[in-house]
C-alpha cells in the first residue's frame, strides 16, 4: 500500500505497533500516546457500538462487563493487543529525527504549543496569525464522564491489586 504513495506529501493514519508498518528515514511519523485508561474508555465506548456481527467476528465476549473489560484490557490488551507494547514499539524510537512522539494530555494543555511543534517537524513555515485559527479548529475540551472516573479506578485497583501490566 505505501508503494502506491506516489504523492507527496502523503497521511496514512494507523493504530499498528511499529513493528507492524514499514518504517523509513526517509518519511515522518508522528506518534500520539494516550493514557490507557482513556484507551480503554474509548475502545469499550466503540466496542458497544460494534454489530452483533462484528463483534462475533472480532470474538468478544457476550455480557463482558465494563470492569471485566478493562481489567482484560489493562493485563492482555484484549480485545486486540497489549497497549503497553504498543507504546513501547514507539517509544523506542522516539529520539529518531523522523519522529515526533507525542502525548495527547500535553496536546490538550497546550493546542498552540503542540501545534507549533508539529509544524517546525514538518518543515512548515507558518505565520503566528495562523496558529490561533488552527489550534481553535482541531482544539477540544477535556471530556470528564462517568466513564473516565470509572475505568481510573478499575486502573487503579488492578495494578495495585493485582499487578498486572504496568
Amino acid at each position: 500500500m505505501l508503494a502506491k504513495l506516489d504523492r507527496s506529501p502523503a497521511l496514512l493514519k494507523t493504530h499498528l505497533q511499529l513493528y507492524n508498518i514499514p518504517f523509513h528515514h526517509n518519511m515522518k511519523y508522528i506518534y500520539l500516546c494516550r493514557n490507557i485508561r482513556d484507551v480503554a474508555c474509548s475502545l469499550w465506548n466503540h466496542c458497544q457500538a460494534y454489530s452483533d456481527v462484528a463483534r462475533a467476528r472480532l470474538g468478544l465476549d457476550e455480557g463482558l462487563t465494563f470492569d471485566e473489560f478493562c481489567h482484560r484490557f489493562v493485563c492482555t490488551g484484549y480485545p486486540f493487543w497489549n497497549y503497553q507494547d504498543h507504546v513501547t514499539s514507539w517509544w523506542a524510537v522516539k529520539d529518531q529525527p523522523n519522529v515526533l512522539f507525542l502525548h495527547y494530555d500535553h496536546m490538550l494543555k497546550d493546542h498552540a504549543g503542540t501545534v507549533k511543534k508539529i509544524a517546525r517537524f514538518l518543515d512548515k513555515d507558518l505565520s503566528d496569525d495562523r496558529y490561533p485559527s488552527l489550534y481553535n479548529t482541531y482544539s477540544k475540551e477535556p471530556k470528564t464522564t462517568n466513564k473516565t472516573a470509572i475505568a481510573t479506578a478499575v486502573y487503579t485497583h488492578h495494578t495495585n491489586q493485582q499487578r498486572c501490566c504496568i
